[in-house]
């Protein structure tokens, strides 16, 4: 027998090597947010996905709340978070809960008017883009002062 048919060669069976190596010494961008330039619509989608967990947070926790201690006492709470914080604090406080339902909520008229078939085209996703996160910023300015 030869030397040759008994022997194996050495080889790695798990590169040790870091799978972006390659794409970093070649000065390529490992990741795509570094290729594309931010869209509206997708930002749009993402603040959405992120303002519905928000809210189903705000609702469940509420809930487990609720369960447990019974049914909160709201003016007595009102009292004590107007007496103890700044207005300027419970103001803008008071635009950042507006502004997550009423950003969620418009997103969703804007998908159904997709859905019903109107403004398919860029322009149209631009313009109801722009329409909802004015009417967000509008409305949620108009509950803050409230």
């Amino acid at each position: 027998m030869s030397r040759r048919a008994i022997s194996y060669p050495l080889r790695r069976l798990f590169s040790t090597e870091s799978p972006f190596k390659k794409s970093i010494d070649l000065k390529r961008p490992v990741s795509p947010f570094a290729i594309y330039k931010p869209q509206m619509h997708w930002l749009m989608s993402i603040g959405n996905r992120i303002t519905g967990v928000a809210i189903g947070a705000l609702v469940y926790g509420y809930s487990v709340y609720y369960v447990w201690n019974g049914a909160p006492k709201i003016d007595q709470t009102a009292n004590y978070i107007h007496q103890r914080l700044p207005k300027s604090f419970v103001t803008f406080s008071k635009f950042l809960i507006a502004m997550t339902f009423n950003f969620h909520t418009f997103c969703g008229i804007r998908h159904l008017i997709w859905d019903a078939g109107y403004q398919l085209t860029i322009r149209g996703v631009y313009l109801t883009g722009y329409l909802a996160n004015g009417a967000t910023v509008v409305s949620s300015l108009a509950m803050a002062a409230i």
